[in-house]
């Protein structure tokens, strides 16, 4: 469902710090429509869904799933600087940072 390159892993254990989990779904907003979002949490909702064996403990949202279903996360590090890299097959654009994206629902 969800695929994390070995460039994320450290990042995302950075972020998940002493709290349980990572939430990672997307939420209204930035220049495309959404943005994803990776969030420590320490409860769950019931209609999240934990991802198994990827080096790190992920929860989809349960309310956004749809929309990151298939994304991998991968870590980049270049001349624009640090950041997260979120390829997403569902998506049908992006912004220049990758930050954010769009979303047909026809």
């Amino acid at each position: 469902m969800i695929t994390v390159t070995k460039a994320a892993l450290p990042q995302l254990r950075r972020i998940l710090g002493n709290n349980q989990y990572i939430l990672f779904g997307a939420k209204g907003g930035g220049c495309n429509g959404f943005e994803y979002m990776l969030t420590p949490k320490n409860t769950r909702n019931v209609q999240d869904h934990r991802i198994e064996d990827i080096g790190v403990p992920i929860t989809v949202c349960g309310r956004s799933g749809f929309l990151v279903v298939g994304t991998e996360i991968d870590w980049s590090e270049d001349v624009m600087g640090k950041r997260f890299i979120f390829t997403n097959p569902s998506s049908t654009g992006s912004c220049g940072c990758g930050a954010t994206f769009s979303f047909d629902v026809a």
